[in-house]
């Protein structure tokens, strides 16, 4: 056998083995989540160069071919984190205000909040502080389990807010669709793009669609 057919082989094993590990962790984790379980950073780099991974946001990736998440898995969080609130594109996802298939399950949780170990569900909690943290939850049943979720004015102007991680399309796309499907609360869009400190920057938008 050649050097480079060995080569090509020890690095299919490599890529094999990440793949592996990813699986063992929900099929998500972090750049230095990777390392510090044995995959380089190459590796990592490589697997999303050739489709295999999917960057989620700065330094955070997941496997391509992970299930989507399900509300039903919103009434599992709801159950093993009873002070979560469902936000970001699992919300968005709720109401309809996405064209994402989200395959992880975004949650809002206070400092020092305990997050338990799911199987097969992803998890990607977001601190919010604890003066705004109950604004704008609404109760929806699932099945017949009530589960917390922001309204759909505080999860798009919280999707402007962390922007930089969750990427800035999603959010206008959400203002979209908003437009589109439900009636304008231009009142509340105002109110939590104040509360989150980004009116300057979803001005224009607003302006937009009035």
């Amino acid at each position: 056998m050649s050097e480079r057919a060995k080569k090509s082989i020890k690095r299919e094993n490599r890529f094999d083995k990440a793949i592996k590990i990813f699986r063992r962790n929900n099929g998500l984790l972090r750049t230095s989540q990777a390392k510090s379980k044995g995959i380089h950073e190459s590796t990592i780099y490589e697997l999303y160069r050739r489709e295999r991974l999917e960057r989620i946001s700065r330094g955070l990736f997941r496997l391509r071919d992970q299930p989507a998440v399900s509300f039903s898995d919103y009434v599992i969080i709801s159950k093993r984190i009873p002070n979560s609130i469902i936000c970001l594109i699992s919300s968005l996802s709720y109401f309809e205000l996405t064209n994402q298939i989200p395959h992880e399950l975004y949650i809002a949780i206070k400092a020092s909040t305990r997050i338990p170990e799911f199987e097969a569900l992803p998890v990607i909690p977001f601190e919010y502080s604890a003066n705004h943290f109950e604004k704008g939850v609404e109760i929806h049943k699932v099945g017949k389990v009530p589960v917390r979720i922001y309204c759909p004015e505080r999860t798009i102007m919280d999707c402007f807010k962390y922007r930089n991680k969750i990427g800035l399309n999603i959010a206008i796309e959400a203002l979209k669709l908003y437009r589109k499907k439900m009636p304008i609360r231009m009142d509340l869009l105002e109110k939590y793009a104040r509360m989150n400190r980004v009116f300057r920057i979803v001005k224009p938008y607003l302006e937009a669609i009035i």
